[in-house]
């Protein structure tokens, strides 16, 4: 089953992907499932990203492995079988579940899901995007995090 019919909702498992979406597919095998991207850009670090109407997925430049996928306000996505951009309280019920949220120029960091979000904690609408990592992905900026003060 395609997933690139935005009625499917992906869902994030912490660590393993956004299912259907696995860390460590190729580029191959992520487009068996979500089809081909509308444009394959490269970053500065050298990591293939390949955009799609609503996620882009980021592929490693050292062996080519699904490492990261990202979502804007117009996917469907859910965790714990919350849809995030859909639920009101996401933000605090994610809060909850997450020992010790960071926050790294203005991204949330929630390490025990291994997700990022934004737009979220500053009430910026425009700006709502969550991503689902690979395990060590933010490893070597951790010193650089700041725990995210929640008033």
């Amino acid at each position: 089953m395609m997933y690139t019919n935005m009625e499917h909702i992906f869902e994030i498992v912490s660590y393993v992907g956004a299912k259907p979406l696995l860390f460590g597919l190729t580029e191959t095998q992520a487009e068996g499932l979500v089809g081909l991207p509308m444009r394959t850009t490269l970053n500065n670090l050298g990591e293939r990203n390949a955009q799609y109407e609503s996620f882009s997925i980021r592929y490693s430049p050292q062996n080519g492995m699904l490492v990261e996928v990202g979502f804007s306000s117009s996917a469907k996505v859910a965790i714990h079988g919350v849809e995030l951009f859909q639920e009101i309280e996401m933000f605090p019920k994610l809060l909850r579940e997450d020992s010790c949220p960071y926050e790294y120029f203005g991204f949330v960091i929630l390490l025990d899901l291994g997700i990022t979000i934004t737009g979220f904690h500053d009430n910026d609408p425009s700006q709502r995007a969550i991503t689902a990592f690979a395990r060590g992905r933010w490893d070597h900026l951790k010193s650089k995090f700041k725990k995210l003060k929640v008033s």
